[in-house]
């Protein structure tokens, strides 16, 4: 860890870790402690950590409902295949309304041409990419978008365009879109464009 200069912030890893008191050397846990007294950008990100992990706790304390369990049932009765795209910026992110993205499928448990996929465990998502989670019935090919990215502009309440028509698709602002009967392979390799809220 090097957070020993001035003004340098340790990285959200390091700080998720501080949060969730997770085993880190007593220096570097002092480095953290110290640095949070004068920088409010990291102070902010630790209350959301610590925010979003007591809502975790909590809401892990609750029993499941029987209607989670119908889902579940209603999910693998659906069969629904699970592609991952990730979106790279063509150019740098330098707060356009309208930006171009370079779509490549990095996983599917679809048939598709397995050689080229790699496990998504190992594809790095960085600041200025997306990740797309796609969810698509086999039985009515009904598809839904779940939008994941490290800058919540790039996933809520976008608009986006997958083809050369008009037609965009408007995100919630969880990143979900309801796309319905879509051809997910049409997309490997293509450049859609993404547009922001201002």
């Amino acid at each position: 860890m090097n957070i020993k200069k001035k003004n340098i912030c340790p990285n959200i890893y390091l700080l998720e870790a501080f949060v969730k008191k997770q085993h880190i050397p007593p220096t570097a846990n002092n480095l953290i402690s110290n640095h949070l007294l004068s920088c409010h950008r990291c102070n902010a990100l630790v209350s959301e950590l610590r925010q979003f992990y007591d809502i975790f706790e909590q809401e892990s304390m609750l029993p499941v409902s029987s209607s989670v369990f119908k889902m579940i049932n209603q999910i693998e009765a659906d069969r629904v295949a699970i592609t991952n795209i990730l979106l790279r910026p063509i150019e740098p992110l330098n707060g356009h309304i309208s930006m171009a993205f370079k779509c490549k499928i990095v996983f599917s448990n679809q048939n598709f041409d397995q050689k080229n996929l790699v496990d998504i465990n190992y594809v790095p998502v960085e600041n200025s990419e997306i990740l797309i989670r796609v969810v698509q019935s086999l039985i009515t090919h009904e598809t839904t978008f779940y939008l994941f990215s490290h800058i919540k502009r790039l996933y809520s309440n976008i608009k986006l365009q997958l083809d050369s028509t008009q037609n965009r698709y408007k995100s919630d602002c969880c990143g979900k879109i309801e796309l319905g009967k879509f051809d997910i392979r049409s997309l490997d390799n293509k450049v859609i464009m993404i547009t922001v809220e201002k």
